[in-house]
């Protein structure tokens, strides 16, 4: 188990942190795709629970594996083909989608392969860089996101 002792570092780089402080293109797309997977994540349970579908009354058998279905790669890379297509990009966040799926290197799961990792980590990098910069945008894109995946859900039955 981690010692508390060695956390002081970072511990000490959370507290100055506000977050409209933030210039977004001061971050590395790695720091952006890391903050977008977590906003992603957080929207997707956001949307679970709301409206209220008597969540703890569902067995988690089926809420949790139709939550994490939706944060998956494959899923992002979907949407991220729809956002591409469809959504009315500016420039910047057609250049941030593209570029932030070319910095998608490194290791990747082996389930998926090097074209659907991109387009997640470019959707990532996306929304990680809306949050900082500018949440009413971030909140467009997640209506539309979200609309979408009820439209991808509909075409697959």
């Amino acid at each position: 188990m981690r010692q508390f002792s060695t956390l002081r570092p970072v511990i000490g780089q959370l507290a100055p942190f506000v977050r409209k402080n933030v210039d977004p293109s001061s971050l590395s797309p790695a720091a952006l795709a890391f903050v977008g997977d977590s906003v992603w994540t957080t929207a997707v349970r956001e949307r679970a629970v709301f409206p209220p579908i008597k969540w703890m009354a569902m067995s988690k058998k089926n809420r949790t594996p139709n939550a994490n279905h939706l944060i998956r790669a494959e899923t992002q890379y979907e949407i991220a083909k729809r956002i591409r297509s469809k959504f009315l990009l500016t420039e910047v966040e057609s250049d941030l989608l593209r570029k932030g799926g070319n910095a998608a290197g490194g290791s990747r799961p082996k389930r998926l392969d090097f074209k659907t990792y991109a387009g997640a980590t470019g959707l990532e990098v996306l929304v990680g860089h809306l949050h900082f910069a500018n949440q009413e945008r971030l909140d467009e894109l997640l209506d539309f996101a979200f609309a979408e995946i009820v439209d991808l859900d509909e075409e697959k039955v």
